[in-house]
């Protein structure tokens, strides 16, 4: 294969049977209630069922089981905000390579966690002010290590095509032919190799790129023809779809055979992992539900039309999956102003804030409760700070051991409310 080419059918082929006995074969998954809601016939492919809980293992062994150790005495090196890291460092475990992974500081704990699991050294970055290519690139200078691109890469985007190939011949075995399908998309690998491989099979079919809100970079590189870049790296809790821009070799692949591209809104996106934990029974992160949010919110007409849905990785951390469910808004989470300016407000300690016409409840981690009001007094202004921002009225709600603190409060900045916190 020329690696500076797109790949074609032919190179997805050849990584299915290169991933034999290692990615697992997700199933395709039908739902007599989803499809009741759509109006259509629905098929799920949860690659949140995935080795490291994403569809992204499938592009990093692709790429990195072809590697030669002696070529290569640094093993590999990526960057990633969680999913990619723990597929090239699973990858890299499996064919006994030495993996370094640069992450953001604010990447979910559960990614940080399997991914370090998996045997590799994890060096973090600042994703607002960090160029996280060029330390790859000192690194893989310094020690001799191959970069594993986390998209624009023709193994990977054949890796990843896998996931369409099985979900073709699962929908013919079912009796089913879609005549759509909608994939979530943030560099391009994953919508690139599913089109590459869903269109030989029927080439009318539909693809449909979905992106977060404001990170809709496909949406407008499809309509003016070239890479638009986002205006910005954070802002969504979908932190596994927050790319700069389309990549040069997916959007080679992209600008042909992509129908079009929608955007869901983070709200859409909680309401569809709701909506995959209680009717589906399956955990999703927020990148892995944007194609189910476009079908649940409407954003997709599925009435009287077989759509095949791609979820693409459940990796989660516990307390945001938790607040989701119950309908809680948690700021703190991954990508958020207050992660990568605050990191202190990580820890055990929660206060809530109530904001909004429709109080909608924030849940946010603050600095250990054995700290003093004073000390703790720099971050809830700034969280105010923040919340103000946005046209929202803060409520603390504190420790009341605290109120033996001297610190004069600015109630109207800063309205707190108290509570007896355990001894």
């Amino acid at each position: 294969m020329n690696l500076d080419k797109p790949p074609v059918f032919g190179d997805i082929t050849a990584a299915s049977e290169r991933l034999a006995g290692k990615a697992v074969q997700t199933p395709l998954l039908e739902s007599p209630a989803l499809n009741a809601r759509a109006g259509g016939r629905i098929l799920i492919k949860p690659e949140n069922l995935q080795r490291m809980g994403a569809f992204k293992f499938r592009g990093a062994y692709n790429a990195i089981s072809r590697l030669d150790p002696e070529k290569w005495p640094g093993g590999v090196v990526t960057c990633s905000s969680g999913n990619h890291a723990g597929g090239v460092a699973e990858a890299a475990r499996l064919c006994s390579l030495t993996a370094t992974i640069v992450m953001p500081r604010d990447a979910p704990a559960i990614k940080i966690s399997r991914t370090h699991a998996a045997g590799a050294e994890i060096v973090t970055y600042d994703r607002i002010k960090g160029n996280r290519e060029q330390i790859a690139a000192d690194i893989s200078n310094e020690r001799g290590a191959c970069f594993i691109p986390p998209y624009d890469h023709p193994h990977i985007i054949a890796g990843q095509g896998t996931v369409g190939l099985e979900l073709m011949r699962q929908a013919e075995a079912l009796g089913a032919r879609p005549d759509c399908l909608l994939t979530p998309c943030g560099g391009g690998g994953l919508s690139a190799g599913l089109a590459l491989a869903v269109k030989h099979f029927h080439p009318g079919i539909e693809v449909i790129a979905v992106e977060p809100e404001g990170f809709d970079d496909h949406a407008r590189s499809l309509l003016s023809g070239r890479r638009e870049k986002n205006d910005a790296l954070a802002g969504s809790i979908c932190d596994a779809l927050l790319a700069p821009m389309p990549g040069e070799l997916t959007f080679q692949i992209n600008s042909r055979l992509l129908s079009g591209a929608l955007s869901v809104s983070d709200d859409e996106v909680r309401e569809a992992i709701r909506y995959a934990f209680n009717e589906l029974k399956l955990v999703l992160e927020p990148g892995g539900a944007v194609a189910l949010a476009a079908l649940l919110s409407g954003r997709m007409d599925a009435k009287n039309r077989t759509i095949a849905v791609v979820l693409s990785g459940g990796n989660i951390d516990g307390d945001q999956f938790a607040d989701i469910l119950a309908g809680c808004h948690g700021i703190w989470g991954e990508n958020s102003y207050l992660s990568s300016q605050c990191p202190s407000i990580r820890s055990d300690f929660r206060y809530w804030a109530r904001s909004g016409p429709n109080k909608s409840a924030w849940r946010l981690p603050v600095r250990d409760p054995t700290q003093t009001l004073g000390q703790c007094m720099s971050t809830w202004f700034e969280v105010a700070s923040y919340l103000r921002q946005r046209s929202m009225r803060p409520v603390f709600i504190v420790a009341s051991r605290f109120l033996k603190s001297k610190h004069n409060l600015d109630q109207s900045l800063c309205p707190m409310s108290y509570f007896d916190w355990p001894a």
